[in-house]
């Protein structure tokens, strides 16, 4: 690998990458529940809309990561001489150029979906480019505003959250139903549960965590602080004023930023449970009501017409085991030294396409899209270990 090459797939952290596919391919998916059946993915062959929207989100988070480091750059050459942009392996003006280049590619992309679906006689709607001009200004004003205050992890959350309402708008035109009434009540019923409270505690997943990955950005000046309360202690203390706990040395050297307060880390901490949780609620009621089914027929209907369902909650109870496995060691990880959140925060981020491929098993979408979306929480968690995800 040159170091050009090495350089920008630094700046895109091309890691994390395989995080936003999954939430792509699960709400392509899902809006083809709107016709009672799926259509076929090589419609237009390589330039199919499915397609398109995989390029076009991709675009779209890669763009924001350039845009992050071209924003930092000043705090970089400080804190993080080593990034792409402080060590001259990338100019700042080529970074701007790439970012606006991916943009305007995606937006583009977003657009031929739209003509796509005009060509086939569906209602032209504007929604899905509506959709992507806003996923497009919450990620330049994250990147713009979020050295302001603390309240811009929800402009992250939002970033993430933009990713499947996108998807969704753009391919709801697929939807045959004659009239736009008709259509919407559709959609409601079929897409918005339990797609929508799934975005929504996607949003609080990545707002939490994000709060808690601020944590990263060290505190200016010589300024050092308990690992445990957060309280400033001088370098050479023995115990901390605050809280009597004793100082370790090295962990007092890289404690430079304070810890959160307990109330409001506790309530971050929850909201990296909060998808997880709802998928496996969704997973027990969906089991409850199978059982309840099976005390009104006979032992061979209920095989005949139920055991497909059966298989499907037994997938999503190992998915969602496995994922609120991993959160909890992501959980106890941090617990253990708040100092160094960074191993915690990619846990979280790998985790997405866990959650996305529990929800790609709730909706009933084909085998494979789950098991796509497993394939890249494999292949997040590899790239981890080679490109740094944050």
């Amino acid at each position: 690998m040159t170091p050009e090459t090495r350089a920008w797939l630094e700046i895109t952290r091309v890691s994390n990458l395989p995080t936003v596919l999954g939430g792509v391919l699960v709400s392509v998916a899902a809006t083809g529940v709107l016709q009672w059946q799926f259509r076929d993915w090589a419609l237009m062959g390589w330039w199919s809309p499915q397609l398109a929207m995989l390029a076009a989100i991709a675009c779209f988070y890669m763009a924001g990561f350039i845009l992050n480091d071209v924003f930092d750059r000043r705090i970089d050459r400080e804190e993080r001489p080593g990034r792409p942009i402080p060590s001259g392996r990338i100019m700042v003006g080529t970074a701007v150029k790439v970012a606006v280049i991916m943009i305007l590619a995606g937006l583009l992309l977003v657009g031929f979906v739209a003509a796509h679906l005009g060509e086939m006689d569906v209602p032209f709607s504007p929604a899905g480019i509506a959709a992507a001009v806003l996923l497009v200004i919450l990620i330049v004003l994250y990147n713009r505003l979020h050295l302001t205050g603390s309240w811009t992890v929800f402009l992250m959350g939002g970033c993430r959250a933009m990713v499947y309402v996108t998807c969704i708008m753009a391919m709801i035109g697929y939807a045959h139903q004659s009239t736009a009434w008709q259509r919407y009540i559709s959609f409601n019923a079929m897409v918005y549960w339990p797609l929508l409270p799934f975005i929504i505690g996607i949003f609080l997943y990545v707002s939490g965590f994000s709060r808690i990955a601020r944590g990263e950005v060290p505190a200016e000046g010589e300024e050092r602080f308990c690992q445990q309360c957060g309280y400033p202690c001088p370098t050479g203390s023995a115990n901390c004023t605050e809280c009597g706990i004793e100082i370790d040395p090295q962990q007092l050297e890289r404690s430079s930023s304070p810890p959160l307060k307990r109330g409001l880390e506790n309530l971050c901490l929850a909201s990296t449970f909060i998808p997880s949780g709802l998928l496996l609620g969704l997973g027990c009621y969906w089991f409850g009501e199978n059982l309840y089914f099976a005390r009104l027929v006979t032992s061979e209907e209920f095989w005949k017409y139920f055991s497909p369902q059966l298989i499907q909650i037994l997938t999503s109870g190992i998915i969602s085991l496995f994922s609120i496995g991993w959160l909890v060691i992501a959980t106890r990880r941090y617990r253990s030294d708040r100092t160094r959140p960074t191993r915690s925060i990619l846990m979280w981020i790998a985790a997405i396409p866990l959650m996305d491929a529990n929800l790609s098993v709730y909706l009933q979408l084909p085998l494979w899209i789950s098991l796509a979306c497993l394939g890249l929480f494999f292949l997040t968690v590899w790239g981890h270990r080679r490109i740094t995800g944050t």
